[in-house]
């Protein structure tokens, strides 16, 4: 919202309250209406703040991932059969 005085509220007559208000409203609708007819599309704004996320995101699933398989290799060794030692005839 943009504010163009700094007069305080208490000074203002109902009459300029109303016309604040109403501009408060018809901003707030041209937003709205320009998000809705533009939908969700690419800004380089949006992707400078996007790419750290994103980049968290796939370390946290690189990590995980990365947890998983070392457990299941180690569960694997763990419970693995044991082969009985051979002994050498000389």
């Amino acid at each position: 919202m943009n504010t163009q005085s700094t007069t305080n509220v208490t000074e203002l007559t109902s009459e300029e309250l109303t016309t604040v208000e109403e501009t408060s409203v018809a901003e707030t609708t041209a937003v709205e209406t320009t998000t809705v007819e533009h939908g969700i599309g690419f800004t380089p704004e949006g992707l400078e703040f996007s790419l750290p996320i994103m980049g968290k995101g796939m370390l946290g699933i690189f990590i995980v991932t990365s947890i998983i398989v070392a457990v299941t290799v180690i569960l694997n060794k763990a419970t693995a059969p044991r082969k009985p030692k051979e002994k050498k005839d000389k």
